[in-house]
């Protein structure tokens, strides 16, 4: 590769977009770190030593990109720039200061927003770093810029998701304006007797065009699972949840599991999980994790996976 392109693309890494995504569109004031997982209550009750451990992606010149486990301290953990303080505050004050309760349609609407909020940030940082390079890459002379590539083809398809994304997060920001949240539904799944091993917060698509927020989050007796959607995805997405649960809660957690390690970049683990993972199965989530980054197709030969682990008298075990 190009050695200035790649001293760019190592910076460009460290791009960030930092704009208030609130629902009005109408704030000027600077973008601070918002959790998109609790941090008092998910958070805190993960960590170990202010640390949870998530996958990142990993750049080298030789060996290309990987990702790795890494422990990040619990002030960054699945953080954004996408909201001020202060609306981040007005927003989300009734389930980051009080415990989630999914009997009550604004905590799971709150859920679910966050998780579309997110998304919106990160397809917009991934648009503005994929059209920096694919300039950088015509400015040095890799390919040219008036006509037609590859790496612009990429850079127009990563704006456009993005903009869909946009229109997504309007759906949302009507419910939350109108007072109104019916449009949004929700598919609530407790999983009983679960050491506390995990947590998501992510907004994906399937397979197609429609779109599910996924929160999972460890509650005092097991955790919980909760799959978001706008009413006109319904028909796209009740096939895809209608098996949801069955009477085997072990196949209920892989495909949990298979779900987010495939479509989900923002989860996090509790360190005490990770360690009674083997280097094997480490290995697996993280290959699985980036092989399905941008496609979201796993391979036939996918190996099971499971990111929970049962409760038991003496603490948490896992299956090997």
């Amino acid at each position: 590769m190009n050695k200035e392109l790649l001293n760019y693309v190592f910076r460009l890494q460290q791009c960030r977009v930092i704009r208030c995504l609130e629902p009005h569109e109408q704030c000027a004031a600077d973008a601070i770190r918002s959790h998109s997982v609790q941090n008092a209550s998910v958070l805190a009750t993960l960590q170990e030593n202010g640390h949870v451990i998530a996958p990142q992606l990993k750049i080298d010149s030789k060996k290309g990109t990987s990702l790795v486990f890494k422990r990040v301290g619990r002030s960054r953990a699945t953080t954004f720039t996408g909201l001020c303080a202060e609306h981040d505050y007005r927003i989300f004050k009734p389930i980051e200061h009080n415990e989630v309760d999914t009997q009550n349609p604004l905590h799971l609407f709150l859920l679910a927003y966050r998780a579309v909020l997110r998304e919106l940030h990160a397809t917009m940082e991934a648009a503005v770093k994929t059209r920096l390079a694919y300039r950088k890459k015509g400015d040095v002379g890799l390919i040219p810029l008036d006509v037609p590539t590859t790496e612009g083809m990429e850079s127009l398809s990563t704006m456009m998701s993005s903009y869909d994304t946009y229109e997504h997060k309007l759906l949302y920001d009507r419910a939350l304006l109108t007072d109104d949240l019916s449009a949004i539904k929700h598919r609530v799944l407790f999983l009983p007797g679960l050491a506390p091993t995990v947590a998501v917060n992510s907004l994906f698509q399937p397979a197609g065009e429609e779109r599910i927020a996924l929160n999972v989050f460890p509650t005092q007796d097991g955790a919980t699972a909760v799959f978001s959607y706008h009413e006109s995805d319904a028909r796209h997405v009740a096939p895809f949840l209608d098996d949801l649960p069955t009477t085997n809660q072990e196949a209920d957690l892989e495909r949990i599991s298979q779900l987010i390690v495939e479509n989900c970049e923002n989860f996090v683990l509790a360190p005490a999980f990770v360690r009674q993972l083997t280097d094997e199965q480490q290995r697996q989530i993280l290959d699985l994790s980036l092989e399905t980054l941008y496609t979201r197709k796993a391979p036939p030969d996918a190996p099971t996976i499971n990111l929970f682990q049962k409760q038991t008298k003496t603490g948490p075990t896992t299956k090997p």
